[in-house]
């Protein structure tokens, strides 16, 4: 099977609260990712209330000039 089979074969269901995060727990998660960007160098980045969030980031891939998808 290659990669582009596997991949239209794929499923997978989540299943999110539509319950807000409380601001204590919003803190704790900003103090422990900026931590982390701070080790790593990375730009890893919370988004929060944004309902289109996963579809967006993969459209946005799939549109691009640059997205290319290579076999292991």
């Amino acid at each position: 099977m290659d990669i582009h089979a596997l991949m239209a074969s794929r499923h997978s269901v989540r299943q999110y609260l539509d319950k807000p995060i409380p601001m204590e727990i919003r803190e704790q998660l900003y103090d422990f990712v900026i931590s982390l960007n701070k080790e790593s160098g990375l730009n890893i980045q919370i988004i929060y209330d944004e309902r289109n969030a996963f579809l967006r980031g993969w459209q946005d891939m799939a549109n691009s000039k640059d997205a290319r998808i290579t076999s292991l």
